[in-house]
Protein backbone atom coordinates (compact mmCIF):
# COMPACT_ATOMS: atom_id res chain seq x y z
CA UNK A 1 0.00 0.00 0.00
CA UNK A 2 0.95 3.73 -1.21
CA UNK A 3 2.80 6.16 1.67
CA UNK A 4 4.54 10.15 1.09
CA UNK A 5 7.08 11.53 2.29
CA UNK A 6 7.79 15.79 3.32
CA UNK A 7 9.58 17.37 5.95
CA UNK A 8 8.12 18.60 9.23
CA UNK A 9 8.54 22.22 10.99
CA UNK A 10 11.51 20.09 12.94
CA UNK A 11 13.19 19.48 9.96
CA UNK A 12 13.12 15.90 10.12
CA UNK A 13 12.09 13.55 7.39
CA UNK A 14 8.81 12.06 7.80
CA UNK A 15 7.91 8.93 5.96
CA UNK A 16 4.33 6.89 5.83
CA UNK A 17 4.73 3.45 4.93
CA UNK A 18 1.90 1.53 4.16
CA UNK A 19 1.15 -2.53 5.10
CA UNK A 20 2.52 -4.08 2.27
CA UNK A 21 -0.93 -6.00 3.00
CA UNK A 22 0.62 -8.12 5.73
CA UNK A 23 -2.94 -7.51 7.74
CA UNK A 24 -3.00 -11.23 8.33
CA UNK A 25 0.35 -11.90 9.19
CA UNK A 26 2.82 -12.05 12.13
CA UNK A 27 6.47 -11.92 12.98
CA UNK A 28 8.04 -14.79 14.91
CA UNK A 29 6.20 -13.62 18.14
CA UNK A 30 2.75 -13.74 16.59
CA UNK A 31 2.40 -10.11 16.15
CA UNK A 32 0.59 -8.81 13.42
CA UNK A 33 3.02 -6.43 11.29
CA UNK A 34 1.54 -3.54 11.15
CA UNK A 35 1.87 -3.78 14.93
CA UNK A 36 5.02 -5.25 14.91
CA UNK A 37 7.90 -3.02 15.70
CA UNK A 38 11.01 -4.89 14.27
CA UNK A 39 9.87 -3.85 10.76
CA UNK A 40 8.74 -0.41 9.12
CA UNK A 41 5.91 -1.77 7.18
CA UNK A 42 2.88 -0.10 8.82
CA UNK A 43 4.54 2.92 10.26
CA UNK A 44 5.62 6.36 10.42
CA UNK A 45 8.98 6.42 9.70
CA UNK A 46 11.09 9.88 10.83
CA UNK A 47 14.32 10.62 9.70
CA UNK A 48 17.20 13.26 10.02
CA UNK A 49 18.15 15.35 6.71
CA UNK A 50 20.91 13.19 6.49
CA UNK A 51 19.19 9.83 6.54
CA UNK A 52 20.24 9.37 10.29
CA UNK A 53 18.06 8.20 13.59
CA UNK A 54 16.55 11.57 15.47
CA UNK A 55 18.02 11.31 19.56
CA UNK A 56 14.03 11.92 20.38
CA UNK A 57 13.00 9.13 18.02
CA UNK A 58 10.42 6.31 20.27
CA UNK A 59 12.43 3.77 20.10
CA UNK A 60 16.35 4.29 20.24
CA UNK A 61 17.04 2.22 23.50
CA UNK A 62 19.72 -0.68 23.20
CA UNK A 63 16.62 -3.22 22.36
CA UNK A 64 16.48 -1.41 18.99
CA UNK A 65 19.01 -1.19 15.71
CA UNK A 66 18.70 0.06 12.31
CA UNK A 67 16.12 -1.32 9.62
CA UNK A 68 17.81 0.99 6.53
CA UNK A 69 18.85 -2.25 4.59
CA UNK A 70 15.90 -4.10 4.29
CA UNK A 71 13.10 -2.69 6.17
CA UNK A 72 13.33 -5.80 9.19
CA UNK A 73 15.69 -6.20 12.38
CA UNK A 74 15.83 -9.58 11.81
CA UNK A 75 14.59 -10.07 15.65
CA UNK A 76 11.08 -9.90 16.75
CA UNK A 77 12.59 -8.25 20.11
CA UNK A 78 14.87 -5.78 18.33
CA UNK A 79 13.10 -2.40 17.46
CA UNK A 80 13.62 -0.56 14.47
CA UNK A 81 15.24 3.28 15.24
CA UNK A 82 13.74 4.42 12.39
CA UNK A 83 9.81 4.22 13.81
CA UNK A 84 8.04 7.29 14.61
CA UNK A 85 4.40 5.33 15.19
CA UNK A 86 2.36 2.20 13.90
CA UNK A 87 -0.63 0.64 13.47
CA UNK A 88 -1.10 1.94 9.73
CA UNK A 89 -2.94 0.20 6.75
CA UNK A 90 -2.53 2.52 3.77
CA UNK A 91 -1.49 5.92 4.53
CA UNK A 92 -2.05 7.22 1.50
CA UNK A 93 -0.83 11.23 1.62
CA UNK A 94 -0.43 13.27 4.46
CA UNK A 95 -0.49 16.97 4.76
CA UNK A 96 1.42 19.19 7.30
CA UNK A 97 -0.20 22.10 8.71
CA UNK A 98 1.44 25.79 7.76
CA UNK A 99 -0.40 27.36 10.67
CA UNK A 100 1.55 26.23 13.75
CA UNK A 101 5.12 26.61 14.79
CA UNK A 102 5.40 23.15 15.64
CA UNK A 103 5.26 19.47 13.35
CA UNK A 104 1.67 18.76 12.93
CA UNK A 105 0.15 16.73 10.24
CA UNK A 106 -2.91 15.08 9.28
CA UNK A 107 -2.74 11.42 7.59
CA UNK A 108 -5.20 10.52 5.17
CA UNK A 109 -5.47 6.69 5.16
CA UNK A 110 -7.37 4.76 2.75
CA UNK A 111 -9.71 1.84 4.52
CA UNK A 112 -10.34 -1.77 3.58
CA UNK A 113 -13.91 -2.76 3.41
CA UNK A 114 -15.97 -0.11 5.94
CA UNK A 115 -14.08 2.95 7.24
CA UNK A 116 -12.09 6.03 5.49
CA UNK A 117 -10.25 7.71 8.66
CA UNK A 118 -8.02 11.05 8.86
CA UNK A 119 -5.75 10.58 11.44
CA UNK A 120 -3.48 13.17 13.53
CA UNK A 121 0.40 13.10 13.80
CA UNK A 122 3.20 15.53 14.78
CA UNK A 123 5.16 16.70 17.86
CA UNK A 124 2.28 15.48 20.03
CA UNK A 125 2.04 11.91 18.62
CA UNK A 126 5.44 10.40 18.53
CA UNK A 127 4.70 6.49 19.55
CA UNK A 128 1.30 6.86 18.51
CA UNK A 129 -0.31 3.24 17.68
CA UNK A 130 -3.12 3.86 15.20
CA UNK A 131 -4.51 0.12 15.88
CA UNK A 132 -4.41 -1.14 12.28
CA UNK A 133 -5.62 -4.02 11.67
CA UNK A 134 -7.50 -4.15 14.84
CA UNK A 135 -8.65 -0.63 14.57
CA UNK A 136 -10.39 0.61 11.60
CA UNK A 137 -12.72 4.12 11.60
CA UNK A 138 -14.23 4.35 15.51
CA UNK A 139 -14.96 0.72 15.68
CA UNK A 140 -12.88 -2.45 15.88
CA UNK A 141 -12.03 -4.12 12.14
CA UNK A 142 -14.97 -5.43 11.02
CA UNK A 143 -17.57 -3.33 13.11
CA UNK A 144 -19.88 -0.56 12.38
CA UNK A 145 -21.85 -0.21 15.85
CA UNK A 146 -21.68 -1.34 19.35
CA UNK A 147 -19.75 -1.82 22.40
CA UNK A 148 -16.28 -2.31 20.72
CA UNK A 149 -16.89 1.38 18.40
CA UNK A 150 -16.12 4.04 21.74
CA UNK A 151 -12.41 5.52 22.66
CA UNK A 152 -9.81 2.81 22.81
CA UNK A 153 -6.36 1.98 23.95
CA UNK A 154 -5.51 3.26 20.63
CA UNK A 155 -4.98 6.77 18.96
CA UNK A 156 -8.64 7.05 17.41
CA UNK A 157 -8.85 9.01 14.17
CA UNK A 158 -9.75 12.45 14.71
CA UNK A 159 -12.27 11.72 11.56
CA UNK A 160 -13.75 9.42 9.78
CA UNK A 161 -17.05 8.45 8.09
CA UNK A 162 -18.91 4.76 6.02
CA UNK A 163 -17.77 3.41 2.46
CA UNK A 164 -20.37 3.29 0.77
CA UNK A 165 -21.47 -0.51 -0.04
CA UNK A 166 -21.22 -0.35 -3.86
CA UNK A 167 -18.67 2.34 -4.65
CA UNK A 168 -16.06 2.03 -1.62
CA UNK A 169 -14.16 5.20 -0.50
CA UNK A 170 -11.04 6.47 -0.92
CA UNK A 171 -9.84 9.07 0.97
CA UNK A 172 -6.58 10.00 -1.14
CA UNK A 173 -5.21 13.87 -0.26
CA UNK A 174 -5.84 16.52 2.07
CA UNK A 175 -4.47 20.01 2.61
CA UNK A 176 -4.67 22.29 5.30
CA UNK A 177 -5.86 26.32 4.71
CA UNK A 178 -3.38 28.77 5.17
CA UNK A 179 -5.02 31.27 7.20
CA UNK A 180 -3.45 34.31 5.80
CA UNK A 181 -4.65 33.16 2.17
CA UNK A 182 -7.66 35.59 2.83
CA UNK A 183 -10.33 33.63 2.29
CA UNK A 184 -13.86 33.61 4.84
CA UNK A 185 -13.28 33.47 8.31
CA UNK A 186 -15.32 30.08 8.41
CA UNK A 187 -12.13 28.44 6.46
CA UNK A 188 -9.75 29.74 8.82
CA UNK A 189 -7.72 26.44 10.46
CA UNK A 190 -9.80 24.28 8.35
CA UNK A 191 -8.86 20.99 6.14
CA UNK A 192 -9.69 19.85 3.27
CA UNK A 193 -9.58 16.81 1.76
CA UNK A 194 -10.15 15.20 -1.47
CA UNK A 195 -12.47 11.33 -1.69
CA UNK A 196 -11.72 9.40 -4.95
CA UNK A 197 -14.51 7.04 -4.82
CA UNK A 198 -17.24 9.80 -4.55
CA UNK A 199 -15.36 12.33 -6.51
CA UNK A 200 -15.94 15.37 -3.78
CA UNK A 201 -13.54 17.61 -2.28
CA UNK A 202 -14.69 18.16 1.76
CA UNK A 203 -13.87 20.29 4.67
CA UNK A 204 -13.51 19.61 8.12
CA UNK A 205 -12.53 22.11 11.14
CA UNK A 206 -9.87 21.46 13.84
CA UNK A 207 -10.01 17.87 15.54
CA UNK A 208 -11.88 16.71 12.75
CA UNK A 209 -15.58 18.73 13.32
CA UNK A 210 -17.75 19.03 10.30
CA UNK A 211 -17.84 17.90 7.01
Amino acid sequence: NSGDIAFGKDGMLYITVGDAGTRVKENDDGVTMPQALDRLVGKIVRLTDDGGIPADNPYTGSDSTRCNKNGLSGNPKIKCQEIYATGLRNPYRFAFNPNVDHTHFYINEVGRNMWERILEGGDDHKGANYGFPFRQGPCDTGKTEGKTCQPSEFDDAIHWYAHDEEDGGACTGGAFYPNDAGWPAEFQDGYFFAEYAYGGIYLIGPGGEGC
